[in-house]
């Protein structure tokens, strides 16, 4: 496991989120990742990835090489983006040598997301998203978050969460980038 390489002082950690987009409409979305260390944004770093498509798992591990290799821990918001685009946690960790924390706020609708899938035929999709390991409840002082994590033993996954946690429950790399997000697809869309 683990033994803290991500709680050391000074141990950066990777936020990476999805912003959203318009189902029908784009084919393409942007992926956001915050590098912070300490409670210093270090870096903001962009990639797109396809709407429904398998390239995210790529698109994280080309995140963390982009920031020079140095994140000790990578969040993500949740296991798909971009639609029903999955993260291959066990990738990730394997090809960044990075524990790799997926963090919902609520559980997540499983029957929902397969139902979801298998109707829009993703099959392969729905198979990588199955590999993940499962979602676990993690009760923190700011409020219980959801989480499944590959690199990190219970003990230390509440450790890491907990030190990122600044302004919400949301570790603040995962919750900058989800802000991020947000904000650069509303001002794209005034400016169109």
């Amino acid at each position: 496991m683990l033994r803290m390489g991500a709680l050391k002082a000074g141990a950066r950690a990777l936020g990476v989120d999805d912003c959203p987009f318009v189902r029908g409409e784009d084919e393409r979305t942007w992926l956001i990742g915050v590098l912070m260390r300490g409670g210093v944004v270090e870096k903001v770093l962009t990639t797109d990835v396809r709407v429904d498509g398998s390239d995210a798992t790529q698109a994280v591990v080309s995140m963390h090489d982009e920031a020079g290799k140095e994140a000790r821990v990578i969040f993500t918001h949740g296991t798909v983006v971009a639609g029903f685009n999955p993260l291959n946690l066990r990738e990730i960790r394997e090809r960044t040598g990075a524990p790799v924390v997926a963090v919902l706020e609520r559980p997540p609708r499983w029957e929902l997301v397969r139902r979801a899938m298998i109707s829009h035929g993703l099959d392969e999709n729905l198979r990588v998203l199955e590999e993940n390991p499962p979602y676990a409840p993690v009760a923190t002082p700011r409020g219980e978050i959801f989480c499944a994590s590959v690199g990190l033993d219970r003990i230390e996954l509440w450790e890491v969460v907990t030190r990122w946690q600044m302004e919400s429950k949301i570790p603040e790399p995962l919750r900058l980038a989800d802000l991020i997000g947000r904000s650069v697809v509303r001002l794209a869309r005034r400016t169109l």
